[in-house]
């Protein structure tokens, strides 16, 4: 959806679900409900460009412009509600859950390492949520961007096939989808592990990596695939963590969700025709 079609109406009606969903059984704090507040008379550009929202920008590499509403949840404060153009069409906005958490790279073996795990876990779960209801409520999110996708499925097969390492099952046969159509073969995996033994029993020519995973990270999958010799191929992240948090050398290609459609399928065909 186009930001001029995204009304101060539907913003409430976003943040209204997302309270809901991360404030279940305890009130939000004050300081929580004053930044949700705006005049509703106020043009929605008005209000994206105050204080309460941050403001993320880049055209490199087809990465996406966020506004960022930190509302937090139950159990953790730092997590956002995000109105984020995807990446390949900067005109074409969705609404986001950041969990704003997994740029932590913690051992869970460390002390405190299983309790911030199962954070992150609760966290995943609220997003999920809220996301859901959004879809519901008809307000634009990324699923609904690649559901929407109708490319043409005429063309011969590449004979080349795409690693998919995604832990949201939905996105990951979105993505499925595409790359079909597109002619690849697609191997889908819904976790790191998954994805180390997709390697070692299947030919790859591309992987397209998620970095934010329960049982194994995007970090961890390239060092295991590099201490095994297992990368024979070149590997895309895709990912919601921020460009300048990510090391960008482990990988081949950054793609930023959300993504346009069309923008993953070039990436990729640019990548290995």
């Amino acid at each position: 959806m186009k930001l001029g079609a995204v009304s101060v109406r539907m913003l409430r009606r976003a943040i209204a679900i997302y309270m809901e969903g991360a404030y279940t059984s305890a009130q939000p704090p004050y300081n929580v409900r004053a930044r949700a507040l705006f005049d509703e008379n106020d043009p929605l550009e008005k209000i994206l460009a105050s204080r309460n929202f941050e403001k993320s920008h880049s055209r490199d590499n087809g990465s996406a412009t966020h506004f960022l509403l930190r509302l937090g949840n139950e159990r953790y404060p730092h997590m956002k509600l995000g109105l984020a153009s995807c990446a390949g069409d900067e005109e074409d906005f969705v609404f986001i859950v950041e969990t704003h958490d997994r740029h932590f790279h913690i051992d869970k073996d460390l002390p405190g390492g299983r309790e911030f795990r199962e954070l992150q876990i609760y966290n995943d779960r609220v997003k999920q949520e809220i996301e859901r209801r959004w879809e519901e409520a008809h307000l634009p999110t990324l699923r609904q961007v690649l559901e929407s996708y109708n490319p043409p499925c005429a063309m011969p097969p590449e004979n080349k096939t795409v690693m998919v390492v995604e832990d949201e099952a939905p996105i990951a046969e979105l993505e499925r989808n595409i790359l079909e159509c597109g002619g690849y073969e697609v191997v889908v995996c819904l976790s790191g592990k998954d994805a180390i033994e997709a390697a070692e029993k299947n030919r790859i020519d591309l992987c397209l990596l998620d970095i934010m995973m329960p049982d194994a990270d995007g970090f961890d999958v390239v060092r295991i695939l590099n201490e095994r010799r297992l990368k024979h191929f070149p590997i895309i992240f895709v990912t919601a963590m921020p460009e300048a948090r990510v090391d960008t050398g482990l990988a081949d290609g950054f793609i930023t969700k959300p993504f346009e459609p069309q923008f993953l399928l070039e990436t990729v065909r640019a990548c290995i025709g």
